[in-house]
């Protein structure tokens, strides 16, 4: 309150004897700084709500568990229900020693564009998810995002034979289309 009259005091002159705050207003002058000062050096509170920055900070930061207990609780919740939801789309991968993988590499032309590369063979786990690859006769660390499982091609027998039974695959089934329409317009 006195800060306030403070910096609202207008000097009124009343009378040559006396302080011209005194008269006008019938208080003292007293700063909210020298009333915490009295306080603590004489232990008495003139106001019941007046507390040292000190306590306050200690009664906010007990004020504050609560909530903050809550907030922690509620992240702990919604983080477990989001792994929740992204492990039931993801699959594990793993990779054995020896195995053949291709490599998420820059290309050669440009450093910003990526593509897989590869095959190169696994020649240790490092860890979880980290993988010692021979890449170009020097050994590289990679992570498991960066790396996928090399499937060989069959040889050329085997792929014609897909194509034929493939191609058969289709032809029954144009036949028996065909003899659908037809019997159906006879």
């Amino acid at each position: 309150m006195g800060s306030i009259l403070q910096s609202t005091f207008v000097r009124i002159p009343r009378s040559t004897s006396g302080n011209d705050w005194i008269l006008s207003f019938r208080a003292t002058i007293r700063t909210y700084g020298t009333r915490i000062l009295k306080s603590l050096w004489t232990g008495q509170n003139e106001e019941p709500d007046v507390r040292t920055s000190y306590q306050y900070a200690l009664d906010l930061r007990e004020r504050l568990k609560d909530p903050l207990r809550i907030a922690v609780d509620e992240t702990e919740k919604a983080q477990r229900r989001y792994k929740h939801y992204y492990d039931r789309s993801t699959r594990p991968r793993k990779f054995d020693v020896g195995d053949l993988v291709l490599v998420l590499l820059p290309t050669n032309s440009n450093k910003l564009l990526m593509q897989w590369k590869g095959p190169y063979r696994v020649e240790e786990v490092a860890a979880t998810n980290d993988y010692r690859v021979n890449v170009a006769g020097k050994t590289k660390t990679f992570h498991i995002h960066l790396l996928k499982k090399f499937h060989q091609r069959q040889n050329k027998e085997t792929q014609e034979k897909r194509t034929e039974k493939g191609g058969a695959f289709w032809k029954l089934l144009a036949q028996q289309y065909w003899n659908q329409v037809t019997t159906k317009t006879a």
